[in-house]
């Protein structure tokens, strides 16, 4: 992305959180103030120790006081958190997920499959400003996506009812059917409460007889040892029993 289409996407960010004029303004300024510092050092990346000099630059050779510092170091964490944001973090197979369920941002696994998919898909159309761009450049509507859903379950051979919203259920119940913790599904749908979450466990292929016993993660020799520990406690309460009671017999224990 080169300087003009940043500051233009910038600018289009602002206007979209309905930032009044002046702080827009405010903000570009802040903005061409960064990129020039950047252009005059040659610098072509960007890490912690930058930002810090580039701050520190600001307070001491530009004299800047109290306000104009909290000014510039909003318009940059408008910039790192808004307009570059990093939907899609690779490294750690992670997608960050804006405004999603309850209106709150959250991440979710990605598939390695899906990221090679994604890379390919990128290099091949190249897209603009959003990952998968409708006509013009902008992004899909609600009603194209409904459409592709329609399309591709027709294709698939599916006849049950099933719209977009669908794939986050069947996306969840997978996992359950996979055993995933109900605590880690819960975070990942973004419920806000974890009885929304077990709602799947009526839906879900798996019972009681898939469970597993954590004695089965024992190995056998762990196993025998454990039963002849027992062995050799009840014959020692069998033969300290007359000093407690006569009445109680060494099964109850």
């Amino acid at each position: 992305m080169n300087k003009k289409e940043l500051i233009k996407k910038y600018e289009h960010q602002l206007t979209l959180k309905n930032y009044s004029h002046s702080t827009i303004q405010s903000y570009l300024n802040g903005l061409h103030k960064f990129i020039d510092y950047l252009k005059g050092r040659q610098i072509t990346k960007v890490n912690a120790r930058i930002l810090s000099n580039f701050l520190i630059w600001c307070k001491t050779q530009q004299g800047y006081g109290y306000s104009s510092m909290k000014q510039m170091v909003a318009s940059l964490r408008f910039l790192y958190e808004v307009v570059l944001k990093k939907d899609i973090d690779s490294d750690r197979l992670q997608i960050r997920i804006d405004q999603g369920k309850g209106q709150k941002d959250r991440y979710s696994i990605l598939s390695e499959k899906v990221l090679e998919l994604l890379r390919k898909y990128v290099k091949e159309y190249q897209p603009k400003e959003f990952l998968f761009e409708g006509q013009g450049g902008s992004k899909y509507s609600a009603s194209s996506i409904q459409t592709l859903m329609r399309k591709h379950k027709k294709l698939c051979g599916i006849k049950k009812k099933a719209t977009p919203h669908t794939l986050r259920h069947s996306f969840a119940t997978h996992l359950l059917d996979a055993g995933t913790d109900t605590r880690f599904i819960q975070e990942l749908l973004g419920h806000k409460h974890i009885s929304t979450t077990q709602i799947y466990t009526h839906v879900s292929s798996r019972t009681l007889k898939d469970v597993k016993s954590p004695v089965e993660q024992l190995k056998l020799h762990s196993i025998r040892r454990f039963f002849n520990s027992i062995n050799s406690t009840n014959e020692c309460l069998h033969t300290m029993q007359p000093l407690f009671n006569p009445g109680i017999s060494h099964d109850t224990f």
